[in-house]
């Protein structure tokens, strides 16, 4: 993976203009796709450049799993146990 020292803002800014122009397009596989892009490039500038993060994200751990980052098939094949610890977190 290539290690952007000046920061991800470049990043966020193309994926920001992609998923602009597939909400115009109308087309939800890139509008899924380029927001997927969106939020892993935001969480790669959070989790490097602590100046960026809100004051929220700087005091609480994130949690190593989210919902919102899990497709369908990996959400049904989680345990009981997982679920469980992702809502306590």
């Amino acid at each position: 993976m290539k290690n952007y020292k000046e920061g991800y803002w470049t990043k966020i800014q193309y994926w920001t203009n992609m998923l602009n122009e597939a909400i115009i397009a109308r087309d939800l596989r890139k509008v899924d796709h380029c927001h997927c892009k969106l939020d892993f490039f935001i969480q790669r500038e959070w989790d490097t450049n602590e100046e960026t993060a809100p004051p929220a994200a700087k005091e609480t751990p994130k949690p190593t799993k989210s919902f919102t980052k899990l497709r369908t098939n990996q959400v049904n094949n989680l345990t009981l146990e997982e679920i469980g610890n992702m809502l306590s977190l």
